[in-house]
């Protein structure tokens, strides 16, 4: 066996359980969102056209979303704000931290979380890593909660 061979090998061997790990996290949150209230980013969408009219909201997706960012599947952009709808109503911490790093990350002030208005909320902002992050619910959903 030639040492290039072993090299391509000790690449593949080291490569792919990350890779792996990546595709199975990806599924497993893609999964789940779909057993998850659908109608709630699209009630978060309306809210966020309504308070900003001029601006656009769209999803911060870029190439690949599904596979590297597979939390934005439920989140909304504006050109100040950046929200994350969490259909479940758990606010996992990191969910706040995941809100303020990729908020910050593309320019983003005005950091949101949004929930059903039957959720147990823990507080309605939480600051992590110099960011606020503002907890909001949300009424009248089409699917009652």
């Amino acid at each position: 066996m030639s040492v290039w061979r072993l090299i391509a090998l000790a690449l593949v061997a080291f490569a792919a359980p990350p890779v792996i790990a990546r595709l199975a996290r990806a599924v497993s949150i893609n999964e789940r969102r779909k057993s998850e209230c659908p109608h709630l980013l699209e009630r978060v969408r309306a809210l966020l056209r309504e308070e900003f009219p001029d601006g656009p909201v769209a999803a911060p997706r870029g190439f690949l979303w599904w596979l590297s960012e597979p939390e934005l599947a439920f989140a909304l952009a504006t050109p100040g704000t950046f929200a994350l709808v969490v259909p479940n109503g758990r606010i996992k911490p990191k969910d706040v931290e995941y809100v303020a790093g990729y908020g910050s990350r593309i320019g983003c002030r005005d950091l949101r979380i949004y929930v059903h208005e039957q959720a147990r909320v823990p507080a309605a902002t939480v600051a992590t890593d110099h960011n606020v992050v503002s907890i909001r619910t949300v009424r009248d959903c089409v699917c009652g909660s």
